[in-house]
């Protein structure tokens, strides 16, 4: 995990300088390598103008429906730099999988990646995919994204997922907690890549909004809720946080934390045994709160 940590810092120290433009070819590069589950299809679409995939594993268990946000600060990243993680959380769970390409800042800043979260589930259930039969997912800004969406659809009392699951999710913009500076030293997100991110997607007077930062959201009607963080990332303490606030408000909530993983280890299943773990976890939450038989 060291070697790995010290090749993602090494990489952050080269793309904190580049245009965001650069950074998403840079990332978009790197990706092209990476394996792909043979077992999973990819079938490519257009939802409300956002280009969109479904990962469908070759043996389905599931008669539910995955949807998955990509990380990425809000201002990088693609279903492309995130397919085989994606591919092996479909793998996993025996879920359709559905990710999409959301709006990305500086050029689309906040609101608009929640604007098509929102989009994004009106088609899932007007398309006879049932809210109680759907678990919504994301890494990153991604879990912000998953996060907020949830929270966005029971304030305006629209149909809400079955369960939501978070993977090292990026929960509060507006503060730091200790393991930012604690775990600054081995985890490749720091403060100052964090800081540009933040800067480009929302103003800082609105950092401490729900729909910005789900931390100071509401949980008392929250489904159940996967939060996986990893001992030696700085957004630890932040997600743990927010469990414990969801926890206090009611909300059905499992804290993992992995003990010497970065952010969002789950990138290293070729490599890690404890990334596999992880995304199993994430399979067998998903399976518990979506029906079981095969997919039609």
């Amino acid at each position: 995990m060291k070697l790995a940590s010290q090749l993602f810092r090494n990489n952050m120290k080269r793309v904190v300088k580049m245009s965001f433009e650069e950074q998403r070819a840079f990332y978009q590069n790197l990706a092209r390598p990476n394996p792909f589950p043979s077992q999973v299809l990819e079938s490519w679409l257009e939802i409300e103008g956002l280009r969109a995939c479904w990962f469908t594993p070759a043996r389905t268990s599931s008669n539910g429906t995955l949807l998955y946000w990509h990380g990425g600060g809000y201002c990088i990243c693609s279903i492309d730099t995130h397919k085989e993680l994606i591919a092996r959380i479909a793998q996993a769970s025996g879920c359709r999988t559905l990710a999409v390409d959301y709006r990305l800042a500086p050029e689309h800043p906040f609101p608009c990646a929640v604007e098509d979260a929102e989009k994004v589930m009106n088609y899932l259930w007007r398309t006879g995919h049932a809210p109680e039969n759907t678990v919504v997912a994301g890494d990153s800004a991604g879990g912000n994204l998953a996060l907020v969406s949830i929270l966005k659809a029971i304030a305006e009392k629209q149909p809400v997922p079955a369960a939501c699951v978070g993977i090292s999710p990026w929960v509060d913009l507006a503060s730091k907690r200790k393991s930012h500076a604690e775990n600054a030293d081995f985890d490749y997100v720091g403060p100052q890549f964090d800081a540009g991110w933040r800067q480009a997607y929302v103003n800082s007077d609105e950092a401490k909004k729900p729909y910005v930062s789900p931390i100071y959201g509401d949980f008392d009607q929250f489904p159940p809720l996967l939060l996986q963080a990893g001992g030696a990332e700085t957004l630890r303490d932040d997600i743990a946080e927010l469990a414990k606030r969801a926890t206090a408000a009611g909300a059905d909530v499992q804290y993992q934390e992995w003990e010497g993983m970065i952010h969002v280890w789950h990138f290293l299943a070729t490599l890690v045994p404890a990334s596999k773990e992880a995304i199993a976890e994430i399979g067998h939450f998903v399976k518990a709160h979506t029906s079981s038989g095969s997919h039609t």
